[in-house]
């Protein structure tokens, strides 16, 4: 896996999406850290967080033989949302339904993410396009788990 060097756009659009991937490790780490006595959900919410830790490290690797500096940053919307979460949290404890909203909204905010990437520059180059597209994927069909489980669980307890 060799990519050439390429634009400030590249590495810019990388970082981006691993400045997404830290937000979803932070907020799936608040997640499985909030979700009481759910030891399913838990497990989840930490394997969600692996998978993006995963994604960050392929996307530093492109990043880096691009000659560019990596981040470690996340957004400040991401910031913002998980401060949300915590109010949210205060009044709700433990709320599994609430907990899943939090996050699907997160996914949500990821995959608009990576159809920017995907429509940019970087885009544009196969290799980059694969990895973009497979994480892509991936987190759509962590979304559609995570809506799938919300679904389940408000039938439930209606």
């Amino acid at each position: 896996m060799k990519v050439e060097a390429k634009s400030e756009e590249l590495i810019t659009t990388l970082n981006d999406l691993v400045r997404i991937n830290n937000d979803r490790i932070e907020g799936y780490g608040k997640a499985a850290r909030q979700v009481k006595r759910n030891d399913l959900l838990k497990m989840l919410f930490q394997e969600k967080a692996a998978h993006s830790r995963k994604f960050v490290l392929e996307l530093k690797q492109y990043i880096q033989e691009a000659g560019g500096n990596q981040t470690n940053a996340t957004t400040l919307s991401g910031k913002i949302y998980r401060g949300w979460m915590d109010i949210k949290n205060t009044f709700r404890p433990g709320n599994a339904p609430t907990i899943l909203d939090s996050c699907e909204f997160g996914e949500e905010a990821a995959l608009k993410a990576y159809e920017l990437a995907l429509k940019s520059e970087p885009g544009k180059d196969a290799l980059i396009r694969e990895k973009i597209t497979e994480q892509k994927e991936s987190i759509l069909a962590a979304y559609n788990q995570l809506r799938d489980i919300s679904h389940s669980l408000n039938k439930i307890l209606l």
